[in-house]
């Protein structure tokens, strides 16, 4: 294989992203149905507050006429013990925010005028559905007089407790939206874990949906998963899922974040934000925990803060991907194992700094553009750096480390380069671009010497 076709391989960022893709967010397998128990519904002032108990509990809020809500259980859920498929209970005056502690209990809360879509939202997510979406349908449109979509002028709060618990919203909330998704059941396997969606998952031609304020989430020690379809948010989105293995998926279908922070724990974390498109006014931060095997992707189309993924100091074997325009800087820290890290970047406002810790690493950043300083630290271990098309406004720094290495740079641009092998047998590479692109070029350490 020539060096031109080996380029052409590793800095195919579309195979790199299919990889990932399909492993992040896989659906857990479906839950056994929700099949009773009774939610009492009261209003106490314009705030709404549903309790639930000890059994599994399945319902839905609706908006009715004037701003009040319709509150629907599904079969074998009772509203303050009554069949509400036969009376549904309506608030008597508006309602302008909701509290929700479902309890223990395998529960299923939606917030929607669409039982199709919020029957979507949950098949997506690999959740078992207890009811018919047309009896569902006809039955809000009953209670509600057919009023569309779900609108929430305040605030959202949702508990679930234990349990192994699904929260969908399709719809507008004008304020905040805090959920606690609790610990799911005491003995984790194949079906274990909660979920939290806003969006249909099949209406993706538009943004549908809109949070005037933050979105929070919280897990528990077992599996977590949030997903976000075609959703402007107003403020950050922020999810702290605990030690299971978690993910959280974005897709932006021309939808506007504040910001967006993730912070996992001891498990494996799958995180995609992409680009469909998807705008960031401020910035990103991704924290894995401190171990797990970790697959990271921002796409989004602009991020108008700093960037900075951390998948921790363990030894899994972490993937990163980040492409996208970004207004700041850009941190990428991986641990020990051996780590795949892919930098496509098109613009950065600020500084780049990758660093992949030990292990045998692959480290590729292309096609970016960069305002500050480069630095590139691939750790003990041996590593391959390839270097495509990358402009650094100011220095471009390497660290290559102990261990068997190699360095390529091809079209690189830079004020000046200063490249350290490291401890061990390693090769440099270079082509006539880059030597003519960087006004002084240095390096230290490289047993072999490749200008092509």
């Amino acid at each position: 294989m020539s060096s031109k076709q080996a380029l052409r391989r590793r800095t195919s960022g579309a195979a790199f992203r299919s990889s990932l893709s399909l492993e992040c967010l896989e659906s857990r397998l479906a839950l056994t149905i929700p099949v009773g128990g009774n939610v009492t519904a009261q209003l106490v002032g314009s705030t709404l507050l549903l309790t639930g108990d000890a059994l599994d509990n399945a319902l839905v809020v609706a908006t009715a006429t004037g701003g009040w809500m319709a509150v629907l259980g599904a079969p074998g859920t009772t509203i303050n013990g009554t069949d509400t498929t036969v009376t549904p209970f309506v608030t008597t005056r508006a309602v302008t925010s909701i509290v929700a502690n479902l309890k223990a209990g395998t529960d299923l809360i939606g917030f929607t005028n669409n039982a199709f879509g919020f029957y979507n939202q949950l098949t997506f997510r690999g959740v078992a559905v207890p009811f018919n979406p047309a009896d569902l349908q006809i039955t809000i449109d009953t209670a509600t007089g057919g009023i569309s979509p779900f609108t929430l002028s305040g605030s959202l709060t949702v508990t679930t407790a234990s349990g192994d618990d699904a929260v969908g919203i399709i719809g507008t909330v004008g304020g905040s939206v805090a959920v606690d998704l609790g610990s799911s059941s005491s003995t984790p396997g194949p079906g274990s874990g909660n979920d939290f969606a806003i969006g249909n998952p099949f209406t993706t031609f538009s943004v549908a949906n809109r949070i005037g304020g933050s979105v929070s989430v919280v897990g528990g020690d077992q599996r977590d998963g949030i997903q976000i379809i075609g959703t402007d948010v107003g403020g950050t989105v922020s999810a702290a899922l605990g030690n299971g293995v978690n993910g959280a998926r974005v897709d932006g279908y021309g939808s506007t974040f504040g910001s967006f922070a993730y912070r996992g724990g001891t498990g494996d974390d799958g995180v995609l934000l992409l680009a469909t498109p998807l705008t960031i006014r401020d910035g990103v931060s991704v924290s894995t925990g401190p171990r797990g095997k970790d697959d990271v992707i921002v796409t989004a189309t602009t991020i108008g803060g700093s960037v900075v993924v951390n998948t921790g100091t363990g030894d899994g074997n972490d993937r990163v991907a980040v492409e996208s325009a970004i207004r700041g800087g850009l941190s990428v820290i991986t641990g020990a194992g051996n780590d795949l890290l892919y930098v496509s970047a098109p613009t950065i406002g600020g500084g780049l700094a990758i660093i992949s810790g030990a292990g045998d690493d692959d480290v590729t950043c292309s096609r970016t553009t960069v305002a500050c300083n480069t630095v590139i630290d691939a750790g003990a271990g041996n590593d391959r750096v390839l270097s495509s098309s990358l402009t650094t406004r100011s220095n471009l720094f390497v660290y290559l480390g102990a261990g068997n290495d190699q360095l390529e740079l091809y079209d690189a641009r830079a004020f000046a380069a200063f490249l350290y092998g490291g401890t061990g047998s390693n090769s440099l590479t270079t082509n006539a671009a880059t030597r003519s692109g960087i006004r002084a070029l240095r390096w230290f350490q490289f047993q072999t010497v490749n200008n092509i």
